[in-house]
């Protein structure tokens, strides 16, 4: 019999299983859109897609999640799901003013404690599963990355909500793999073994899915490469075995001496070396160290190279990827390098922010991005700018309230992380025309942008600040 776990809050007290309740979730407001850097190349169903906008969405994930299933329902062909750890603990990010290279302090980027502990974290994770299952095409993939403390209750959970998959048959939904993704960073702990590695757990809804072997195939180890010391007439590297035949006195030997081709070769063959090996559950991929040039300063952040390889085995160009954790925006960054759609969401606005300015600094960005929330749009007040006509420029003056931070006796324009420059028509989002950011490396802010041109009364002016809050002018 299959094995079931309880927790509190899945039985009524009645002994009925609950069911996922209904949410009166707002519908989703798009506020913000970015055109692509340069004219598109997207490499999916032109036809189908043409006006196709890549979607950052700021809100609680259970309604966005419930909101998303009246368009996606069973269309979204691959899911990567990064949900806080149950570390029990909040994370934060540090906090830098102006071009001060040094943080003033740290401020929460989510929370990772939960009201009654495991019962309340995986209660509320089953409710996400449930509406992941239906937002997942037939032949999708789902990836849940865990690590020690939850992998195994997760993966009950997840074995409820999709199947056991291969545990019964290889033709079961469900359970697919489990994958170790190993890295080293700081060893430090003498009591035990060092814990230095997460779980990626795949499932899949049906017993059909997308796995492109080729795309990730594994670099050959060196001893195996000199094993093939032969080269053909094509420079391609060989061994040369024997076949199995029969009574053959070289039968299935490995690399025999080259008269046995010449003087038999219909007892040889000729063993090609591959462009790789097939793909192992186990990977050695670096974490985002402080020097590497992707870091961005945002907790727990993951390597692209590691979505890359889940997107390029698991989904096609053209596919539509879903990130509901999506925190400093890697799947987003490496499903748009990739030339997949993706849907990507976040309850932070530092992670929304982060994200944001990562897809407006990559430059071989090929689609619009357009930016939601549930709900009413939010704002954290008004920006201040001057429009100077003569000068074709508007000049960028400040936001209030000022953010209520340490720092003490600084311009306004000092707490301003972003500004973006556009058009706003009654009951549309903000256009951008014009955009400029500080960076992890740059913290230099310009604060004069060229007018738009023509001129005309529907200019608008975005701010956000060093904590990823909106203000709008």
């Amino acid at each position: 019999m299959p094995t079931e776990l309880i927790w509190e809050g899945k039985y009524d007290e009645n002994g009925r299983r609950r069911s996922l309740t209904p949410m009166d979730s707002a519908p989703i407001v798009f506020t913000e859109v970015y055109p692509d850097s340069r004219e598109a190349k997207f490499l999916g169903d032109e036809q189908r897609e043409s006006d196709w906008q890549n979607q950052l969405l700021y809100g609680e994930n259970r309604q966005t999640l419930a909101q998303l299933q009246h368009r996606y329902h069973e269309t979204i062909d691959l899911i990567y799901c990064d949900p806080p750890f149950a570390v029990g603990t909040d994370f934060r990010f540090p906090v830098t003013v102006g071009t001060d290279n040094h943080p003033v302090r740290e401020a929460v980027a989510y929370r990772d404690v939960w009201g009654t502990g495991a019962d309340s974290y995986l209660h509320q994770m089953w409710e996400r599963f449930m509406l992941l299952r239906d937002l997942l095409a037939p032949t999708g993939t789902l990836y849940l990355h865990c690590d020690w403390r939850m992998n195994a209750p997760l993966r009950l959970v997840l074995d409820e909500v999709f199947g056991a998959g291969i545990g019964v048959s290889k033709q079961t939904p469900g359970f697919r793999c489990e994958i170790v993704w190993c890295y080293r960073e700081a060893i430090n702990q003498r009591s035990s073994w060092n814990r230095k590695h997460d779980t990626l757990l795949m499932y899949t809804k049906s017993d059909r899915w997308t796995f492109n072997p080729d795309a990730v195939l594994q670099p050959h180890a060196e001893t195996t490469v000199r094993k093939y010391r032969h080269v053909d007439s094509d420079g391609k590297p060989y061994r040369l075995m024997g076949r199995g035949i029969i009574n053959s006195p070289i039968r299935s030997a490995r690399d025999i001496s080259p008269e046995w081709e010449k003087t038999h070769p219909e007892l040889t063959f000729r063993h090609y070396l591959k462009p790789g090996t097939l793909p192992v559950d186990y990977w050695h991929i670096d974490i985002v160290n402080q020097a590497s040039a992707e870091r961005v300063d945002y907790p727990t952040q993951k390597p692209e190279a590691l979505l890359e390889r889940i997107l390029l085995a698991s989904s096609n160009p053209g596919d539509l990827v879903l990130d509901p954790y999506c925190g400093s925006g890697t799947t987003a960054i490496v499903a748009e390098r990739l030339g997949r759609r993706w849907i990507a969401g976040d309850s932070s606005a530092w992670a929304i922010h982060t994200t944001r300015k990562r897809l407006l600094g990559l430059s071989e960005r090929t689609m619009p991005f357009i930016v939601g929330q549930g709900g009413e749009r939010e704002t954290a007040g008004t920006v201040w700018y001057q429009v100077l006509p003569d000068d074709q420029t508007i000049t960028l003056c400040g936001i209030e309230p000022v953010p209520d931070l340490s720092a003490v006796n600084r311009p306004a324009v000092d707490f301003i992380d972003f500004w973006a420059v556009g058009t706003r028509l009654p009951g549309q989002p903000f256009q951008s025309l014009w955009h400029t950011y500080r960076t992890h490396k740059n913290r230099h802010l310009a604060t004069v942008a060229p007018l738009p041109t023509p001129p005309n009364n529907t200019i608008a002016v975005l701010a956000v600040d060093v904590q990823g809050r909106c203000y709008w002018g």
